[in-house]
């Protein structure tokens, strides 16, 4: 038995990190099948655990990989965890920062308040060796702090985007190394989201407040037991540093031939409360990756253009090797235009990075702005010059561990894959971004809603968005209303909410607690998610949500007035639905954790629904708002009663192929309409929809070259031109929803309804005959889950599974020939064999019982017709056959596509019969015929 990867609140041995209760976590690496388990917790404040504070004795019959306590920490401590299974020990630890041990330090501004992205800076000798020492520092907006010239910490923009009014985070660093007997410590702040330009049209001045302000402690620990402490207070100074503007919208401006500058003294900002100081929630932003230019050339406007291959966020950095005076100019964009550097979707934002050289060899990047990009045009330097000063990408986000991935023998399904998870890293910069680039990069709820469970997928991203949740409690209306950003830009979004972006309110700590088993998150989460239901009715008529302003499908594709961004599902149907939701989520979270409300949540809950089919079901379940959307929502959270879902699939696929088997939802319908679809036994339709690869489809944007997730669908055209309406973000995640589709489905890794935190699971891969191959993981907290499915020929299968330890896990195979064959246990249900899966490796082998229904050049017509994706393609390519009448149509229903050439009721070109021919041998060019080795399954190793 082998323990490994303790994290404490989601991270590997935080320090200084708000620890209001600690939620600790392990995986467990075994040979044999492991279920349930005893476990020991024990925390001691020293590492040979001499001095234990927390013992949990052993605990019989483990099933979870976990422990939830909340015991009495000390300020300033170091406490080590071991955990014990057996004769298997792993040992960790984490260190608290501040927590409510009052300042010494004061906070401090310039003197002059004219100064410009200040250094403050003092001195101080040390006589005696140095055990510990650690700073604790928060600036405002942003800092970067240096002891004797070195960085502190390896972070970035600290200490990160919140509502400054009501917090502020302070971050700890460990710095015993650079401390020596003779010191400098200087820490130089800059606009950031606090001062600078930032918010709604462009952004206003000064958001949060006018002057630069840091507070900070250093406190040393000798070798002899006593004791120092660096405090920020009257005696420091600060002088203008080379930055002369900054701006998360504007940019940098950096002249590093200023010489030597006037020093100031500061002044204690009395007005500053060290009450609102809490040690950080927020993951650290750092430089996660660096990439090298794609390409560096002239263009035709003799231009020097870099192409970093990939639309990231980050900055540039260089070795400047420049003569003394020379300036350069950096300028962003994520898009060429017919060859041409192009920006104009970044509306006000500035985005650009100047720098003059002072003719010193060091390495130059920006402090306190970051850019959302693919292409760089630079002014001031040559190729030559360029590719001289190694210029590189460094791209940031938040560190968090990435947890999944898929890979399949699609390729465009791929870049897809990897779109998404740019799109992700490139948004999730402290907050939940809207986008990275334009004037605006917000923490938009909306977004953060519908994007978490494949988020989470993708990343290991509790703390991350435990610190967005504690935004929002902060920001939440008096009223119980949830803004449409957090941090919130303006009054007006604390008194009105929109369905679905407030919903963030209850669906983002369910989806944490589901993915997660954080059960005292959830109930920190509690009373704010009442306060949301209390908003919610309102703005309710018997039970219906239809006051106030409605986001609606946002940005569908289905909306009677086409300039219009809300779709054409009626906004009452959503908001309603999801007061539903969001009122079963409340009555759920109150049953685990005991709260006796939960009854009457649930009632109410049933009330909603009732007057929901009431105004939009008949009483044998047609809808009556008629679109895409409607049905997904009506589908996916089970809005009808027995029966009633036949009718709902049925007007569904209609609609579908009515609208040519097209994707036309917006931001609501879009992340669940696969797996709606899949829900209902429809992968193929949840496959065509896919895979299709016209606009508007998730593929259109991959052979446009997307490298990212887009704000539309068509937020490029297909000549190549930024779609003329505007509000055209290329690195928007939203749409990347569908991943969590591909993982539950297409992969197959589903989490039991029951469970939290993928204690049990089910796996249950829709094989499709229009992949060969997929293949993928997502890693729990208790190890991980692995699949991989290959399709031989059009009716062989091989599946691989890996279950991790501690996890229960059931196999549901769909349309198996020879049951007797599989050699296991198994159970007949509705909805396939299952079998139950130890944990461990387990190789399967088995043909299909019915194969796949693939179209062929030699089908008929009629048959073709039954197929969605042939049938798009007749669509498209032989739309002269949808036109006839349809006893013309029943007329050529037996014929081939070769026999349509010879008939006089439809006059079609060998051109047109010669394309469609090769797109549906396309379509199935990697089919094979493999003879099949015998069925046989493992029973984990």
């Amino acid at each position: 038995m082998e323990i490994s990867s303790i994290r404490v609140n989601g991270l590997r041995e935080p320090m200084g990190v708000q620890l209001d209760y600690l939620y600790i976590t392990y995986e467990l690496i075994n040979e044999t099948p492991v279920l349930e388990h005893s476990a020991q917790l024990r925390i001691s404040l020293t590492p040979d655990f001499s001095e234990i504070i927390y013992s949990s004795g052993f605990l019989e019959n483990k099933a979870e990989c976990s422990f939830e306590i909340q015991p009495l920490l000390k300020s300033r401590q170091r406490y080590f965890i071991e955990i014990q299974i057996g004769k298997a020990k792993k040992i960790s630890w984490f260190e608290t920062g501040k927590m409510d041990e009052p300042w010494q330090a004061k906070w401090i501004r310039p003197q002059n308040k004219e100064v410009t992205h200040p250094i403050f800076s003092t001195t101080f000798n040390t006589e005696k060796e140095v055990k510990v020492a650690r700073l604790y520092i928060c600036g405002l907006g942003l800092y970067e702090a240096r002891i004797n010239g070195e960085k502190v910490g390896d972070e970035v923009l600290a200490p990160g985007y919140h509502d400054y009014r009501y917090w502020q985070q302070v971050q700890t660093y460990n710095v015993t190394e650079k401390i020596a007997s003779e010191n400098v410590i200087s820490i130089q702040l800059g606009d950031g989201w606090y001062k600078g330009t930032f918010g709604f049209g462009g952004g206003e001045d000064n958001k949060y407040g006018d002057s630069y302000l840091l507070i900070a402690e250093l406190h040393i620990l000798f070798s002899d037991g006593t004791t120092e402490i660096i405090c920020t207070d009257s005696e420091w100074i600060c002088e203008a540093s080379n930055i002369v503007a900054s701006g998360i919208y504007y940019g940098e401006d950096r002249d590093d031939t200023q010489g030597v500058k006037q020093k100031y003294g500061v002044i204690i900002a009395e007005y500053m409360s060290s009450v609102t100081l809490v040690d950080r929630l927020s993951p650290p932003i750092k430089i996660m990756e660096i990439r090298t230019p794609k390409n560096i050339y002239l263009n035709q406007q003799q231009e020097l253009i870099i192409d970093m291959g990939q639309n990231m966020v980050g900055w540039p950095t260089f070795l400047n090797k420049l003569p003394y005076g020379r300036k350069l100019m950096f300028q962003f964009g994520e898009i060429l235009q017919e060859g041409k550097f192009y920006r104009e979707n970044f509306r006000f934002a500035r985005a650009a990075f100047s720098y003059i050289s002072d003719g010193v060899v060091k390495q130059v990047r920006p402090s306190f702005t970051f850019f959302g990009f693919r292409y760089i045009k630079v002014t001031g330097l040559t190729i030559e010059e360029c590719r001289d000063i190694q210029l590189r990408g460094e791209v940031i986000y938040s560190e968090l561990e990435s947890t999944g991935y898929i890979e399949t023998s699609n390729s465009k399904l791929n870049q897809l894959f990897n779109n998404v998870f740019w799109s992700q890293k490139g948004n999730f910069v402290d907050v939940p971004t809207d986008c990275p680039q334009r004037d605006e990069r917000m923490g938009w709820t909306g977004d953060a809603q519908i994007f978490s469970p494949t988020a989470s997928y993708n990343m290991l991203s509790l703390p991350f968005f435990k610190k967005y949740l504690q935004d929002l409690i902060f920001e939440q209306g008096s009223n119980g209303a949830i803004p449409m950003t957090v941090p919130a830009l303006s009054l007006d979004e604390t008194t009105s909410s929109s369905a679905v972006w407030g919903d963030v309110c209850t669906f983002l700590p369910w989806n944490l607690y589901k993915f997660y088993g954080d059960k005292a998150l959830l109930k920190k989460q509690l009373p704010s998610m009442k306060k949301w239901l209390a908003y919610i009715y309102e703005q309710s008529t018997d039970y219906l949500w239809n006051k106030g302003f409605q986001f609606g499908d946002w940005l569908a594709l289905d909306g009677k007035d086409s300039s219009s961004p809300i779709g054409g599902t009626e906004e009452t149907l959503i908001a309603s639905i999801y007061s539903y939701v969001s009122t079963l989520i409340v009555a759920q979270s109150c049953t685990i954790l005991g709260d006796q409300e939960a009854s009457i949540y649930r009632a109410l809950a049933e009330r909603i629904k009732r007057a929901i089919q009431d105004e939009y079901l008949s009483k044998n379940g047609r809808s009556v708002v008629n679109t895409q959307t409607a049905y997904t929502l009506l589908l996916y959270f089970e809005l009808f009663e027995n029966g009633q879902e036949k009718v709902l699939v049925k007007q569904f696929k209609k609609l579908l192929q009515k609208d040519n088997y097209s994707i036309r939802t917006g931001f609501v319908g879009t992340p669940l309409i696969c797996l709606a679809l899949s829900k209902f036994h429809e992968d193929e339709l949840a496959y065509t929809i896919l895979l299709n690869e016209d606009c508007p489809s998730w593929l259109y944007a991959i052979s446009m070259g997307a490298t990212t997730i887009w704000e539309r669908w068509d937020s490029v055209l297909p000549d190549g031109k930024m779609n003329p309406e505007g509000m055209n973000s290329l690195n928007h995640y939203a749409n990347g929803s569908i991943v969590q589709w591909m993982y539950e489905y297409m992969l197959g890794i589903r989490q039991e309804e029951h469970s939290c935190g993928f204690n049990e699971i089910i796996i249950n891969p829709k094989v499709n005959w229009r992949l060969k191959s997929v293949s993928g993981q997502y890693k729990t907290q208790h190890g991980k889950i692995s699949v991989s499915w290959n399709l031989e020929g059009n009716n062989f299968v091989e599946l691989n599974v890996t279950i991790p330890q501690s996890t229960k896990a059931t196999l549901i195979l769909e349309n198996v020939k020879d049951i007797e064959s599989l050699d296991h246990e198994y159970t007949v249900t509705n909805e396939g064999i299952e079998i139950i899966l130890t944990p461990g490796n387990h190789e399967l082998q088995y043909e299909l019982a019915v194969q796949f229904n693939i179209p062929s050049v030699d089908r008929t017509i009629g048959s073709l017709v039954q197929i969605p994706v042939a049938y798009q393609l007749l669509k498209k390519y032989l739309p002269e056959y949808f036109r006839l009448k349809p006893y013309k149509q029943e007329k050529l229903a037996q014929k081939t596509i070769d026999d349509l050439l010879n008939q006089d009721i439809l006059l079609v070109s060998e051109e047109a019969i010669s394309i469609l021919k090769n797109k549906i041998a396309n379509l199935n060019s990697h089919i094979d015929t493999k003879i099949m080795v015998k069925a046989s399954i493992g029973k984990g190793d």
